[in-house]
């Protein structure tokens, strides 16, 4: 990382990366374990795991469910706002 709008240290560091092969390796390796848990299949799976909990700790509340939901009315005026 360099410091935020120094062109200097922003040459340096690309001028490392461009001559130090080791650098630029162990940088890489760096990044792609940072950036890991975020990849689709892993973001994805915590997602299922919190929707499966969700629906474990809901299970027990059914009887609050019963009641139904009311929904107010829709006019046509607010339709045509969605256009």
């Amino acid at each position: 990382m360099v410091p935020f709008a120094d062109s200097s240290a922003l040459a340096e560091a690309t001028l490392r990366f461009l001559s130090d092969d080791a650098f630029l390796l162990e940088t890489r390796r760096k990044a792609y374990a940072y950036a890991t848990p975020m990849f689709w299949p892993n973001v994805g799976r915590q997602y299922l795991d919190l929707f499966n909990r969700v629906v474990r700790a809901s299970q027990g509340k059914r009887d609050d469910r019963s009641q139904k939901a009311t929904v107010a009315p829709i006019h046509r005026g607010q339709l045509s706002l969605l256009n």
